[in-house]
């Protein structure tokens, strides 16, 4: 009888066994993901602030301003000094007089390079052009030089400037993530949500309150 039991037990055992083998996986249930402008925060309690990207032209502004505007969003615009990065491009040459430096001038705006400054240098004359805050005019220009053939040189710097930042009362996180969407759907470019004491400590001690 007790190896009767034992061998019934190691039949069970198989047949659990290969039942397991053989049954279909089942495909877990996708968990659902917070999708989050920055690293996902360890609480979302408390209130929120959604800024527009950066801007230092004033057309910007105004453009943005009147794009909102049709959705019927009015923020408000401060401004302050940030650090913001400087693309430059200026040709090569030094120019001993300004004939010879209106010469060049003519010769960079026959390669369509329209925007070309005479400026003065310790030693002569210099071109400056083009100077830029965002990476992709700078990219498009030095492809236009580069096209042209003729010498030119490139330079790279951090300055502070003004610059102009729409921003949003306080609300909570659901509210800062609805804004945020129809900013991008409004193709407003690089929105940002921050928690409203950090807004307080990066721009309110320093700004600049703008109409």
């Amino acid at each position: 009888m007790r190896h009767l039991l034992v061998s019934l037990l190691l039949i069970a055992l198989s047949w659990a066994t290969w039942m397991v083998w053989v049954s279909p996986q089942q495909a877990p249930t996708p968990a659902a993901v917070d999708v989050y402008i920055t690293a996902p925060p360890a609480s979302t309690d408390g209130l929120w602030r959604v800024l527009t990207h950066r801007m230092v032209w004033k057309q910007g502004v105004h453009d943005l301003q009147r794009k909102l505007a049709s959705i019927g969003l009015t923020p408000q615009l401060i401004t302050r000094k940030e650090r913001v990065k400087l693309y430059t491009f200026d040709d090569a040459r030094t120019f001993i007089s300004v004939a010879s430096a209106r010469g060049a001038q003519a010769a960079w705006q026959q390669h369509g390079i329209m925007d070309v400054d005479v400026v003065v240098k310790n030693s002569g004359y210099g071109l400056g052009l083009g100077r830029y805050y965002i990476m992709e005019f700078a990219r498009n220009t030095e492809q236009r030089l580069r096209r042209s053939g003729l010498p030119y040189k490139r330079d790279k710097r951090v300055v502070r400037i003004p610059a102009m930042r729409f921003v949003f009362p306080p609300m909570s996180r659901p509210k800062a993530d609805t804004l945020w969407q129809k900013l991008q759907a409004l193709g407003v470019g690089k929105p940002i949500i921050i928690r409203d004491e950090e807004f307080k400590r990066r721009y309110m001690q320093s700004e600049h309150k703008s109409g």
